[in-house]
């Protein structure tokens, strides 16, 4: 199977809105989880059935009637009868219903028991061998495409995934294997082997994403920097007339972020730390350290009055002239070596000092746009 197409019910139309879920081959479908799951595993007699649980009954069906309201709504109303007793189950607006089961023959339903007319009944009952009996799957959804379409599509598909881990590997921490994997996300056994499942698929992805960053930091080495940094003895002048004395971990960092700048190739680094923990100071430092060898730095900040407020900051310590980049102001020229506090608007502009930037500084980057700081 190597196209949707080769999957049993799926054709044109049905490819389009697969493609609106992200799906466009057998392996997206696959790998299409579930967002959560409903568990009607629990079996029972209709007599011990309970307010408020989830349950799957299997009887005969006695009754099943449409009933047309005043108001212009229908309601479908079966009967199902067990040795132990007999219960309600009631539909709305579902008149096709009535053509798909059969006063006389047994059938499994599985919902949730209410009370409706002081009675217990299942409202919105599902049905069918992918539906009940078991922890069942509810996936993201489009329209067209149910979660019961996925639940009785997706275990029809027959493609060979090659595992990416070692067997000894997996043996030795107990994992379960891929294939096994994604037969238990879709059709878990119990929530024991759904568990398995989960942090199997999830230690996949964290993997997955640790081996792409690899690959994308050693891509990254072979380049030349645009502008190679020199140290500069300003910077430790600098450091030393400060009204306040660096913390261990500024220094630190500092010290890390500086050897990254004096390489011959690009550096790409992350600053984390609480609010009022310095990461300010060490920007600061990082555009002065441009500034000194002659090249741009951008600190770009998620809103005007931030970018306001480190501008401030810059001209207090630095004592250097500024350029501020907004919405409101617009510079007509940004000289090489500027230091430049800017909001969104760097981004849009970017073309017209884009050649001369060597330090590009994104703060609070979770509130940027995925591509947005792609200079």
């Amino acid at each position: 199977m190597n196209t949707l197409t080769s999957i049993p019910r799926i054709g044109p139309k049905t490819i389009e809105k697969l493609n609106k879920l992200g799906i466009h081959s057998p392996i997206n479908l696959i790998y299409h989880f579930p967002s959560r799951y409903i568990d009607f595993s629990n079996i029972q007699n209709i007599s011990d059935l309970e307010i408020n649980t989830t349950s799957t009954i299997h009887g005969e069906l006695i009754k099943f009637n449409n009933i047309y309201t005043r108001s212009h709504k229908n309601i479908q109303i079966a009967t199902i009868s067990d040795t132990t007793g007999t219960i309600n189950l009631i539909w709305f607006n579902q008149p096709y219903l009535s053509k798909n089961f059969i006063i006389g023959e047994k059938y499994s339903f599985a919902g949730t028991v209410s009370l409706y007319q002081n009675k217990k009944t299942i409202i919105g009952a599902v049905s069918g061998l992918h539906n009940t009996g078991k922890i069942i799957a509810a996936y993201p959804e489009t329209s067209g495409l149910s979660s019961n379409w996925f639940r009785q599509v997706i275990p029809t598909i027959n493609i060979d995934v090659q595992d990416p881990l070692p067997s000894a590997i997996q043996t030795e921490h107990q994992l379960l294997e891929l294939s096994k994997s994604l037969h238990q996300i879709h059709q878990p056994t119990n929530f024991k082997y759904l568990s398995l499942a989960s942090f199997r698929l999830g230690l996949d992805e964290i993997l997955s994403l640790q081996s792409a960053a690899f690959i994308a930091k050693s891509e990254w080495s072979k380049k030349t920097a645009k502008y190679i940094f020199n140290d500069k003895p300003q910077i430790k002048t600098l450091i030393n007339r400060l009204p306040f004395s660096l913390t261990e971990s500024q220094t630190i960092a500092w010290q890390e972020i500086k050897s990254d700048l004096l390489l011959e190739s690009p550096s790409n680094r992350l600053l984390q730390g609480d609010v009022g923990s310095g990461k300010t100071i060490i920007a600061l430092l990082a555009c002065y350290l441009a500034h000194l060898n002659k090249t741009t730095s951008v600190l770009i900040a998620p809103t005007e009055i931030l970018a306001q407020q480190h501008l401030a900051t810059f001209q207090k310590i630095l004592k250097l002239p500024m350029i501020l980049l907004t919405g409101k102001s617009k510079p007509k020229s940004i000289p090489k070596g500027s230091i430049v506090i800017s909001t969104h608007a760097a981004i849009y502009q970017k073309d017209s000092f884009q050649k001369n930037i060597g330090l590009l500084i994104i703060d609070e980057q979770h509130k940027f746009g995925v591509k947005q700081d792609h200079f």
